[in-house]
Formats: structure tokens, C-alpha cells, sequence
């Protein structure tokens, strides 16, 4: 009752599209570099993280970051995708020790002492090159010795003051 037929049909699977969650970063410098994270996972759970390119979002030094490319690479079965992630790096606070000064008149300039260390680890970086420690004083009774501390790229400034006494010196017997 039938005649026989043949044919072709043209079976056309597209890639799937996997859900990607990039997760952004805002932090504190800490002289370390910081990257976004992320997850890529297709069809059934299947973990596709390793097609995710998360380079592009890698940051050492303090600021904002607008617009940091990420990039995913879908292999034979899902679909390349791409995007941007806003990331920022905040500026640390420096461990900063300042003293001031008390002691007897003595002819010599006096002043406040101090350090100014960064807050890398293992190393911290040594950053008494942007504290200015403000005047030194010869004479009774001394002064306020006001200090600044010039931050820069990765550090917050700061300022204070310190005392610097001179009290006065005995007369010498001869």
C-alpha cells in the first residue's frame, strides 16, 4: 500500500548557555593581588569553572576598577560569554610611631622620632620617606612638633602632633 521514501533532515543542537556568576572584590591594600571570583556551571550542575578567564580583574595597588573584563570559554558544547566587573582597592592605614621629645637644655635641635611601616605581609615596606616630623627646637621650653604623613597611591594620609619639652639646665660650678 506504501511506496518507499527516504530523505535527510537537518538536526541543528545549539550550545547551551552556562550560568556565570562573577563575584567582585572590595578590599583593603594589603600589597597583595586581589581577583574576582567566579563560577561557571552548566546543564545538570556540571562545573565549567575552568572556561572562566578571571585575569583581566587582577589588582595589587589601591583604587577603583571600572569595568574589569572577565571571559568565558564554552568549549564544544556551551557558549563563549564575556563580561565586566567593578572591583576596588581601598588605601590601608600605615602603622605610623611618633614620639616627641623631653629632656635638658642642651645646645642641640630636638624634635619628635619616628617610623612610618606599610602593611604588607611577610615584609612590611618601610615608608618613613613620607613622614615629615616637623620642627626641631634648641630652647626652652621647646614646641609642638607637628607631623604629616603623605600617604600616597596605596596609603591614607595622616597628621599629629607631639610634644618636644627643653627644660632648662643647671648652672655648672666651677
Amino acid at each position: 500500500n506504501y511506496n518507499a521514501d527516504s530523505g535527510s533532515v537537518e538536526i541543528v543542537i545549539t550550545k547551551a548557555t552556562a550560568s556565570i556568576t562573577v563575584t567582585p572584590y572590595n578590599v583593603t591594600y594589603d600589597g597583595n593581588p586581589h581577583t574576582a571570583t567566579g563560577t561557571a556551571t552548566g546543564l545538570g550542575g556540571v562545573d565549567l569553572s575552568a572556561g572562566l578567564d578571571l585575569s583581566g580583574t587582577t589588582h595589587t595597588n589601591a583604587g577603583t576598577y571600572i569595568g574589569d573584563v572577565w571571559t568565558f570559554s564554552g568549549g564544544t558544547n556551551y557558549a563563549d560569554a564575556n563580561g565586566t566587573v567593578d572591583n576596588a582597592i581601598a588605601k590601608a592605614d600605615a602603622v605610623i610611631v611618633v614620639s616627641g621629645y623631653t629632656g635638658v637644655y642642651d645646645g642641640a635641635a630636638h624634635g619628635a622620632t619616628g617610623t612610618a611601616t606599610g602593611v604588607e605581609t611577610p615584609t612590611p615596606a618601610d615608608l618613613s620617606a613620607l613622614l615629615d616630623l616637623g620642627a626641631s627646637y634648641t630652647d626652652v621650653p621647646g614646641r609642638t612638633a607637628h607631623w604629616t604623613f603623605a600617604g600616597k597611591e596605596n596609603y591614607n594620609s595622616d597628621r599629629g602632633s607631639e610634644g618636644v619639652v627643653i627644660r632648662k639646665a643647671g648652672a655648672r660650678k666651677k
